[in-house]
């Protein structure tokens, strides 16, 4: 073969071999609905998030999974929060944002200044809303009252 031809087969093999590294497997992914963010009594975050429960066993009811996790930052209550749920949390489709009133009474900016500056989530079509008492303890709540 002569060194033309070996050139134009090492040419099709690279373009042939080429993928797509940016991809991230939905099969995997555990999906976040909601989430909830409070100050608890020692000042650390209280992240609450509800997950969305896909499994096979569990199709067709409206079952999701919440759990919480504190920390001194957004980020270390996610970190907690990723430790204790299998599969890897994504916010494709994140739906909607609660606050305590106590956390927002104090600053709400820094909470917010996270969600505009993580590639990772949604923005555009995110609820938020401050809500008296502790947000966390709506997420934990079968359903909710319309009025």
């Amino acid at each position: 073969m002569s060194k033309r031809g070996k050139i134009l087969v090492l040419l099709f093999l690279l373009m042939v071999m080429t993928g797509c590294w940016d991809q991230d497997s939905l099969k995997d992914a555990r999906l976040a609905n909601a989430s909830a963010f409070d100050i608890t009594s020692e000042g650390e975050i209280k992240q609450t998030l509800e997950i969305v429960d896909d499994s096979e066993s569990q199709q067709g009811s409206s079952g999701n999974e919440v759990h919480s996790g504190t920390g001194r930052s957004v980020r270390q209550s996610t970190d907690r929060i990723r430790a204790k749920v299998t599969g890897d949390i994504r916010f494709f489709k994140y739906g909607m944002i609660l606050y305590g009133n106590k956390l927002a009474q104090n600053d709400i900016y820094p909470y917010l200044d996270v969600l505009y500056r993580e590639p990772d989530y949604p923005t555009s079509h995110v609820k938020i809303a401050i809500v008296d008492g502790d947000a966390g303890d709506l997420l934990h709540q079968k359903k909710l009252a319309a009025y």
